[in-house]
């Protein structure tokens, strides 16, 4: 029963992504009942997902099996792992070759830290033989993958660091990132992959400019509980001075506490992401 309704709506759907590749005006409509509330963006995105379940439904028994097989969450991979998702990986490419890379994917979504699914990366990479002609590529899309969140991270960081300083929010999000790209960076070093260490040191960059900036505002924060004045009289006399008559912007305080909080953790999160310097 199972397998027909999954044969049922693979065909359903599989006629519907059909018709919507060749009918622009059903196309744009299906897309906005995707999204409902969306853009049209938003529309072709919905559908790019319709189309990507249209290509696993025939291959569910495989991902039944590979969710037995790696229950979450995964804390690593051993050998025995590896060699239980390339038997998986091998099944799935000869019976439905277009579902093999999102099984991959599905994988690496049980990870407990999705950065340790790069040693299958390699270990699928370095499978390719007649009968499995496509697991460089397929594996590349598992890495890519891995590579778009720890950039698409980075550029978050960039963008928070122009906004006002949370420091809370910005600790957080530094700490993640900096264990995920020294996971992805310790993983690629262990197999000799200089390409994806190089990627990985360039968000690295990134993220570092975020922290300095970061800095800068948590300084400015302490700064303005520290309001000064220029000295009258003398010349000598006239570089500023504490001015203890002008009142504090509320949670002037609080905001300069946190940033110290925060400077004092900045070496610490300097360090993890390798720029202690």
């Amino acid at each position: 029963l199972s397998d027909a309704l999954y044969a049922t709506a693979a065909l359903g759907l599989s006629r519907l992504v059909a018709h919507a590749e060749q009918d622009a005006a059903f196309r744009a409509d299906l897309g906005g009942r995707l999204a409902a509330g969306g853009d049209a963006q938003a529309g072709a995105a919905a559908l790019l997902d319709l189309a990507e379940i249209n290509l696993i439904l025939p291959a569910h028994r495989h991902f039944a099996l590979a969710r037995a097989a790696f229950p979450k969450p995964v804390p690593a991979l051993t050998e025995e792992n590896l060699y239980e998702a390339r038997a998986l990986y091998a099944r799935v490419s000869a019976e439905a070759n277009d579902a093999a890379p999102y099984l991959l994917l599905s994988i690496a979504a049980r990870m407990e830290a999705p950065w340790r699914a790069l040693r299958l990366v390699h270990h699928i990479a370095g499978a390719a033989d007649e009968t499995l002609t496509h697991a460089r590529e397929d594996a590349e899309i598992l890495a890519e993958s891995l590579f778009e969140d720890l950039e698409s991270h980075a550029r978050q960081l960039e963008r928070d660091a122009d906004d006002d300083l949370y420091t809370e929010d910005a600790t957080a999000s530094l700490s993640h990132f900096a264990e995920a790209a020294g996971g992805l960076i310790g993983e690629a070093s262990a197999a000799g992959d200089g390409v994806a260490v190089n990627r990985a040191e360039a968000c690295r960059d990134i993220a570092a400019g975020a922290l300095m900036r970061f800095c800068e505002q948590a300084h400015a924060a302490i700064r303005k509980t520290q309001p000064v004045r220029h000295a009258g009289g003398s010349s000598r006399l006239m570089g500023l001075r504490p001015d203890i008559d002008r009142p504090l912007d509320p949670g002037a305080e609080a905001r300069a506490g946190a940033g110290a909080k925060f400077l004092a953790e900045a070496g610490n999160l300097a360090q993890r992401l390798g720029r202690a310097d």
